[in-house]
């Protein structure tokens, strides 16, 4: 558990997880090119991870995997944002609507997938994003 966590939240100062990443963009780039080949734009959306909305989750996870070093729980949003700007990708990040709304709602089962109320406010968050701000 400690490379899982390590390669999307670590520092990786030895760059160990860099070529998961910089392929993650290749790709990413590589499938915007086909969805534009058949006329149609691509959008990545980023779906915020358990630990990165409930606080208690990630120290739960960090004692029980006895998870070492440093973690920056928005790395991976970081690095997405990157590519979206490097390859011109349209990006739709979840994680602020969702830690907005997670001081007044859980948004997750036990299991670490959405609940209803996190698959709603999925739904309303992408119908604005994607139809300019009309859900």
């Amino acid at each position: 558990q400690q490379a899982f966590y390590e390669g999307l939240y670590g520092a990786d100062e030895a760059q160990r997880f860099e070529p998961a990443w910089a392929l993650t963009g290749r790709l990413l780039q590589a499938f915007k090119k086909r969805v534009e080949a058949y006329g149609a734009r691509l959008t990545v959306v980023y779906v915020p991870s358990i630990v990165q909305i409930e606080p208690d989750n990630w120290q739960t996870k960090r004692e029980l995997h006895g998870l070492l070093g440093e973690f920056d729980l928005q790395k991976p949003n970081i690095r997405m944002a990157g590519f979206a700007e490097k390859y011109d990708l349209r990006l739709i990040d979840l994680l602020a609507d969702f830690e907005q709304r997670a001081k007044t709602e859980t948004l997750y089962l036990r299991d670490s997938h959405w609940n209803a109320a996190g698959h709603a406010l999925a739904a309303t968050s992408l119908c604005a994003n994607l139809h300019g701000g009309k859900p």
